[in-house]
């Protein structure tokens, strides 16, 4: 893998967004999973740069908080362009995905500290407000 997938992987994929889907798919099977996960990885790990944050720095067991929005984060953009190859849902349900994956990236981009505050390179700890990744 190129960027750090923060734990995202196309199990995880396929049991939030496609239950059963990923691993029986002939068409658009694991790989093809794995490959749009690192696409969304490299994307947030170009922000995290942006952000002065390097990605290899953020461990599940150091910023727990962070580890898990990022996560999130990939696996819903991932989600809406694996979709869009395996067709397995409506468009409107991808173009809903699209939608939040830029929120998050938005939010990202306009204030990291909001999402990352435990992170070391920021010197925090764990707040509540990042609880609700």
């Amino acid at each position: 893998m190129a960027s750090s997938t923060f734990g995202a992987t196309a199990k995880a994929l396929e049991d939030l967004y496609f239950p059963g889907r990923i691993t029986e798919s002939t068409e658009a099977g694991p790989e093809q999973a794995e490959k749009k996960i690192d696409e969304i990885a490299g994307d947030v790990a170009v922000e995290l740069r942006q952000a002065k944050i390097r990605p290899e720095d953020i461990t599940e067991e150091g910023s727990p908080n962070a580890w898990k929005w990022l996560t999130r984060t990939i696996l819903l953009g991932a989600a809406a362009q694996y979709g869009r190859v395996a067709a397995t849902h409506s468009v409107d349900v991808f173009d809903d995905w699209d939608r939040k994956f830029e929120a998050r990236m938005e939010r990202l981009r306009a204030d990291p500290k909001s999402v990352l505050d435990d992170v070391p390179t920021y010197g925090g700890g764990t707040s509540a407000y990042n609880a609700f990744v």
